[in-house]
């Protein structure tokens, strides 16, 4: 399945970008909405810029939240090069409207094939679902 049309996010450690739904505008009152994605179809891409300090890796933990209220099942997918995505942690069930959070370690590998990759060399991330049906969710990434 091709990425999303949606335009890429570049986030730096310690900020939150949006793989899923539109993002609140500051000091009004529109809120962020869900973003209904089809089964098998891939989030926009959110870049995690590299430290500032000239550490290699891109961060030490992956955090990603769920909103919603549907029940899904997704697939958190990062890459070193924003081609070879690999899968390095699924949720299946109800998303939360308080968040669903899941913490991914950096120490964590993927594995897609032949391909792995260790999340805290991974830059580019994405949200696939891999359930049998489209959902209206908001996912969000930050990393510390």
């Amino acid at each position: 399945m091709p990425p999303s049309t949606a335009a890429p996010q570049s986030i730096y450690p310690g900020s939150v970008g949006v793989l899923l739904g539109t993002q609140a505008i500051p000091a009004t009152p529109v809120t962020a909405a869900n973003e209904t994605i089809a089964n098998g179809a891939v989030s926009r891409t959110v870049v995690v810029a590299a430290r500032p300090e000239g550490h290699p890796s891109s961060q030490r933990q992956i955090i990603w939240q769920i909103f919603g209220s549907s029940s899904v099942t997704l697939a958190l997918q990062g890459s070193i090069d924003g081609i070879n995505f690999v899968t390095v942690d699924t949720f299946t069930g109800t998303a939360s409207t308080t968040a669903t959070i899941r913490p991914v370690l950096a120490e964590v590998g993927g594995t897609t094939g032949t391909v792995t990759g260790i999340v805290s060399s991974f830059r580019y991330w994405q949200v696939k679902n891999t359930g049998a049906s489209p959902v209206s969710v908001t996912v969000t990434i930050t990393c510390q």
